[in-house]
């Protein structure tokens, strides 16, 4: 196919009609070059550029244009606002999760601590605990004339008698 001596611009411009496939590279044609290919489409078309200014040219508004415009941006808001609400739920639950979490650890660790403190308390008002201190420190057991019965009629924080009712 690369060696058809088919050309429309040759042939246009010479009169001549060329033989397709018997042509050889070799073979002269009335003075032709011993190759013809086809011709390329659309050659015979020719583009020119031209210098073009539209620096003066003002472009027309389109009343609609506006409106889709602002349309648009209702629709965005209200896409957003929607997701939000959705969102926001699911967020939420996350974090009361974390919180939750969080307060469960804290309260684990503050049994500890308490475990801990009442085995301070337990070992420090043991009835050994408590001999030893008042032995350290030189307490006593009173006597019986060092007893105080209270009456149940006086109050002894005031010091005084309660009124009747």
């Amino acid at each position: 196919m690369a060696t058809l001596t088919c050309n429309r611009f040759l042939s246009a411009s010479t009169g001549l009609e060329l033989a397709g496939s018997e042509a050889h590279p070799g073979h002269e044609i009335s003075g032709l070059p011993p190759f013809v290919t086809r011709s390329i489409p659309f050659e015979d078309i020719w583009f020119a550029k031209k210098p073009m200014d539209n620096s003066r040219l003002v472009r027309t508004q389109d009343p609609q244009e506006r409106k889709v415009y602002w349309n648009s941006i209702a629709v965005l808001i209200v896409v957003v606002a929607l997701g939000i609400a959705f969102l926001t739920p699911a967020a939420a639950g996350l974090m009361d999760g974390y919180t939750i979490q969080a307060l469960k650890q804290e309260q684990q660790q503050l049994l500890r601590e308490r475990s801990v403190l009442e085995l301070d308390e337990l070992r420090h008002l043991s009835p050994k605990r408590l001999e030893e201190l008042a032995r350290m420190q030189q307490f006593v057991d009173p006597g019986p004339d060092q007893l105080v019965f209270l009456d149940k009629g006086e109050t002894v924080a005031l010091n005084h008698a309660r009124p009747k009712p």
